[in-house]
């Protein structure tokens, strides 16, 4: 199946040219084979794609090809942005397939859906936005969170980043990067051990260099959800006044 994906360069100046470029990608050890080519032509860019036997229904190979071709696109806005000193972001706004229909692109991640329990689209929203915002790690942790759906490759990364932002919150200011403060985050947001361990743990090798590293032993979507029931549990934390969280309402986390 061949499909488009087109999108823009931001910010829109300075204008960003790159001439057509070729690639095949292999996934993992399959014998699929997919080809990418990417243009850039005054910031617009186009992204071309041959998928063999390919759904567009299919969530989850859906992400793996876009994350692969935005990791692509990227790659050609960063050299740019290393060659220039101007910093260039792809941005991926609509896939158009075969039959010429547009598919508006939208990046989200059914997992996690409901798992957010402590602030809605209504006064809660204020709400909690007046409380985080003094809090720059717990925004930087939210940031890291939409990047883990985002930025596919980058998912163990960021989720592990956002749960370590959330051990700095807890323990204070002055905890050392080592294992001071999980005690308080485990008593504070009721989890155990092992149910925080997964997500560290998941992240080593990543954040160390092999950010292409997938263990197989390892469910992403589990991280991605454990590390958003931690922060929904960080907010309701703070609406309750800093208190330690507890059952019934807030059952034991066990990994």
């Amino acid at each position: 199946m061949h499909m488009r994906l087109l999108g823009q360069v931001w910010p829109p100046e300075p204008k960003l040219t790159i001439p057509r470029l070729g690639f095949s990608w292999q996934e993992g050890n399959t014998e699929r084979v997919d080809t990418i080519s990417v243009k850039i032509t005054d910031s617009v860019v186009e992204i071309d794609c041959d998928v063999p036997d390919f759904d567009l229904n299919d969530n989850e190979h859906l992400g793996k090809i876009v994350g692969h071709v935005t990791l692509t696109a990227q790659g050609a806005a960063s050299l740019a942005t290393f060659i220039s000193g101007n910093a260039f972001y792809v941005r991926l706004e609509c896939i158009v397939t075969d039959d010429g229909i547009v598919h508006p692109f939208q990046v989200n991640n059914p997992s996690v859906v409901g798992l957010c329990t402590s602030v809605g689209f209504d006064q809660t929203f204020s709400a909690t936005m007046v409380d985080i915002t003094p809090e720059p790690l717990i925004l930087h942790a939210m940031s890291d969170l939409t990047a883990a759906i985002a930025q596919p490759h980058y998912a163990l990364v960021a989720c592990a980043r956002a749960v370590e932002a959330i051990r700095h919150v807890l323990a204070g200011p002055d905890a050392d990067p080592g294992s001071v403060g999980w005690p308080a985050v485990r008593s504070a947001l009721n989890a155990d051990r092992p149910y925080l361990e997964l997500i560290t743990r998941a992240s080593i090798r990543p954040r160390h260099g092999e950010r292409m590293h997938r263990d197989i032993d390892t469910d992403e979507n589990e991280v991605i959800r454990r590390a958003w029931t931690l922060m929904d549990r960080l907010l309701h934390y703070r609406k309750r006044g800093n208190v330690d969280l507890t059952e019934p309402d807030f059952p034991l986390l066990r990994g």
